[in-house]
C-alpha cells in the first residue's frame, strides 16, 4: 500500500460519505420512498409485544418451518406469503438510543475502506485517461448499487422507489469520489 493509494482512498471515502450525508439531508428523495404507517403508535406496541429481541424479521416467516412443521401449518404459511401482508424489517424493540457520533464516524470507516477497494482495483489497470478513471470508479459505484440492491428488492419486495433511490444515491456518490480518486492517482 502506497501513500497515494491511502490518500486516494482517504478521499474517496470521505467525498461518498459527505455525498451520503448531503444525500439523505438535503434532498427529499430519500423519504419519499419511506410510508408511514396508518398508526405508528399501534403499530410500535404490537411491534414490541411480539418482537422480544433485536433483529431482522419476515412476516410470514416461512424459513422458521422445519421437519416437526405440519404440511397445513406449511400451506397456511404460503397463503400468508401469497395474499400479504408481507414485511421484510429490521426491529430494534429498545429504540436506537441517543443520537451520536459513534455511526457517523463508523460510517465514514466503511465509505474509505470502499474506496480503498475501487483505488486498488483502479490501481491495476494501466493508461487510463483522467476521464476513464472515473468512469471506471463510477462503474465500481454501479456495481455496489446493482449488487447491494436489487437482490433485496427481487427477494424482499422493497419498492422500486427506495431501491431506484439508493441505487442512483450510490452512483452518484461514487461518480463524485471517481473524481477525487482519478485527481490522485495522475498517470
Amino acid at each position: 500500500m502506497s501513500k497515494t493509494h491511502l490518500k486516494a482512498a482517504i478521499i474517496g471515502g470521505l467525498i461518498v460519505f459527505i455525498w451520503g450525508m448531503f444525500s439523505w439531508m438535503v434532498f427529499p428523495w430519500h423519504q419519499s420512498a419511506l410510508h408511514k404507517f396508518t398508526n405508528e403508535s399501534d403499530v410500535a406496541d404490537v411491534i414490541k409485544d411480539n418482537a422480544p429481541v433485536a433483529g431482522v424479521y419476515v412476516l410470514p416467516n416461512t424459513f422458521s418451518y422445519n421437519e416437526g412443521t405440519s404440511q397445513e401449518e406449511m400451506a397456511k404459511g404460503m397463503q400468508r406469503m401469497e395474499k400479504g401482508p408481507f414485511m421484510f424489517a429490521t426491529v430494534r424493540p429498545s429504540g436506537m438510543g441517543k443520537m451520536t457520533m459513534a455511526p457517523f464516524v463508523l460510517g465514514l470507516i466503511l465509505q474509505i475502506f470502499g474506496a480503498f477497494i475501487a483505488t486498488w482495483m483502479l490501481m491495476q489497470t494501466k493508461g487510463l485517461s483522467f476521464k476513464r478513471r472515473v468512469g471506471f470508479v463510477t462503474l465500481f459505484g454501479v456495481g455496489v448499487a446493482v449488487l447491494g440492491q436489487l437482490p433485496d428488492w427481487n427477494w424482499w419486495g422493497l419498492s422500486g422507489a427506495y431501491v431506484a433511490t439508493n441505487m442512483a444515491d450510490l452512483i452518484i456518490g461514487w461518480f463524485l469520489a471517481g473524481l477525487g480518486i482519478a485527481k490522485i492517482l495522475k498517470k
